[in-house]
């Protein structure tokens, strides 16, 4: 299922046997709850709503939603509008069904050019190879073309794996937008966090000083 504090209970599979049975579909998360709304809305433009199955913030409208955030008007402002739609700050997508993906979260987001670049996405294809045990992608500054991806990445005990080898896999399987070029750094130990996540703030700490300024294609 899926929710949060400033709204609680917007999509589960709980009270739809058939979206958690034989027709599952990975990743879904599930649909509405009664009395909710959801939205897709453009990630460059909050006006623009976006069909089934386009990729944007999702939002939700309801009596779940929280009022305020207490003495805080100004960020109340920024997560609820003057329609009762609350921002999530997460990014996905539902589908024809009417279920619920997600695909990462607007602030990790890594601009690369004029593309938006989901960190999430790049790091799922990367650890279905046989050799990876966990990956973290965060964006290089970069002079003049915004960030360039880089991936930190835990190798599984005695596999070898090169840079040249994971760049070349990338690009022969993902969009140009998403090419690692901001290299690929190996490590022995994947930092997290107390709930378990991997630690994105550390690697994000890492790059933040870095600069490049060749043009990498």
């Amino acid at each position: 299922m899926y929710g949060s504090t400033e709204f609680l209970g917007h999509v589960s599979n709980f009270h739809n046997p058939a979206a958690a049975g034989a027709d599952f579909k990975a990743g879904n998360l599930g649909d509405l709850l009664p009395n909710v709304q959801m939205k897709i809305i453009d990630l460059n433009d909050s006006t623009c709503n976006l069909p089934a199955n386009e990729t944007g913030e999702i939002c939700f409208r309801g009596p779940p939603c929280f009022v305020e955030y207490l003495k805080n008007e100004e960020e109340t402002k920024v997560a609820k509008d003057k329609e009762g739609w609350y921002r999530t700050g997460d990014v996905g997508f539902y589908n024809s069904d009417g279920c619920l993906f997600i695909t990462d979260r607007i602030k990790e987001m890594i601009k690369y050019k004029l593309y938006s670049v989901f960190p999430a996405f790049v790091e799922e294809y990367i650890t279905r190879l046989s050799e990876i045990e966990s990956v973290c992608v965060v964006g290089v500054p970069h002079k003049t073309e915004g960030y360039y991806p880089r991936a930190y990445v835990l190798l599984k005990e005695s596999c070898l794996l090169t840079e040249e080898q994971l760049l070349q896999n990338v690009k022969e399987n993902l969009g140009p937008d998403k090419w690692l070029r901001g290299g690929v750094r190996f490590i022995n130990s994947m930092p997290r966090t107390a709930v378990g996540k991997v630690d994105r703030k550390h690697f994000k700490d890492l790059v933040k000083s870095e600069l490049i300024e060749e043009i990498i294609e």
